[in-house]
């Protein structure tokens, strides 16, 4: 039996294959790279992971060409076991803005 799915794929472009030609051969370095990522520790609340995973963000982004600026984000109010009110810190939003005229804007 066939995949159902498979039925939906469509080869790419002479254009799709052309923009991921430099990609040939560059599978080890990508999962290298993103497994060297998931390695941090930058879950939620641990604020030193989110400094260090924006820090690596940021040196991986740096040959777009953008500008990076790391925006502190605004403590939350948060209700602690005991029923208090208390600031729950976050971690800094990384922006890295190019073209900022460009009708398109992506946020991811």
């Amino acid at each position: 039996m066939t995949n159902p799915d498979s039925r939906l794929a469509v080869p790419p472009s002479p254009a799709e294959t052309a923009a991921l030609a430099p990609l040939a051969g560059a599978r080890a370095a990508m999962l290298a790279q993103v497994e060297a990522w998931a390695a941090i520790n930058s879950g939620s609340r641990n604020l030193t992971g989110l400094d260090a995973m924006a820090t690596v963000f940021a040196e991986a982004f740096a040959p777009l060409g953008g500008v990076v600026t790391r925006v502190p984000a605004a403590a939350v109010d948060s209700v602690d076991a005991s029923g208090r009110v208390v600031a729950l810190a976050h971690g800094d939003n990384l922006h890295i803005v190019k073209r900022p005229e460009a009708p398109v804007r992506v946020l991811l």
